[in-house]
């Protein structure tokens, strides 16, 4: 089972660097029916970011969320005698816009760097700076949508 954790976006999930995901993800831990492999985290609030500082500042963020969630998990572990090492966990980070925005030197066991797309860009991320020319963009993708959010006005594909 892998956690997923958006980062101070709109999916309702358990958020990491809350007392609520230390607590979801040590009830898993301590489950005699699940197994914690991982966190997946999704910095989709980036999408709306159109400045590069602003971008960088952003991924560094969600990067001390994650590793605050990293660091608080052990000690919460302690209280229920778990033995479960921490470092095993398999951590997915990023987003389409935020790619690049990511220190080539962090500090954070077992990462995955994570794109969002892998093949062509779109006019979104150009928009947001992922790519640097209309040159880039793919000229159309087909693709099943999976959800609808008009709170926010967009879809999931």
């Amino acid at each position: 089972m892998v956690c997923v954790y958006e980062a101070r976006y709109w999916v309702p999930q358990s958020r990491a660097c809350d007392e609520a995901g230390v607590n979801l993800a040590s009830q898993i831990i301590n489950s005699t029916h699940l197994v914690l492999k991982g966190l997946y985290t999704h910095c989709g609030h980036s999408y709306s970011i159109q400045d590069s500082s602003v971008m960088k500042e952003t991924t560094n963020q969600d990067h001390s969320l994650i590793l605050g969630f990293l660091n608080s998990l052990p000690a919460h572990l302690k209280c229920s005698q778990s033995t479960f090492d921490v470092s095993s966990l398999r951590i997915s980070v990023g987003s389409t816009p935020s790619m690049f925005s990511h220190d080539n030197d962090l500090n954070i066991p077992n990462i995955e760097l994570h794109p969002g797309n892998y093949v062509f860009y779109d006019r979104q991320q150009l928009w947001t700076g992922a790519c640097s020319s209309e040159m880039s963009i793919g000229g159309f993708v087909l693709s099943r949508v999976i959800g609808h959010y008009d709170d926010e006005n967009r879809n999931a594909i």
